[in-house]
């Protein structure tokens, strides 16, 4: 990637995490994940949303569930302390203070 792409992509996961903490149950649905990203400007399409929640499943940040068809992700505690910024991951933005 390059190095553009890769601090989209920092920002994506960022917004992504923050956005799930907003979320009174800590989890929302791939589809208003993607709407929310279209609204900060870093849309992508759903296999690039897929492919964004699997990373972020893979360090831990959330889970992702699947209810009647359709992929939801969940935040972590893990995933919580990465978007207030107490937990540093590479490949996830920082939040400014």
């Amino acid at each position: 990637m390059s190095r553009y792409a890769d601090l989209v992509a920092e920002d994506r996961r960022l917004v992504l995490l923050q956005a799930l903490t907003e979320s009174p149950d800590y989890a929302l649905r791939e589809t208003v994940l993607l709407r929310l990203l279209e609204g900060e400007r870093l849309a992508i399409g759903q296999d690039g949303l897929r492919e964004e929640l699997r990373w972020l499943a893979d360090c831990g940040a959330l889970t992702i569930e699947y209810h009647d068809g359709i992929q939801a992700a969940r935040i972590t505690a893990r995933g919580a302390d990465i978007a207030a910024g107490r937990t540093r991951v590479e490949g996830i933005a920082r939040p400014r203070p």
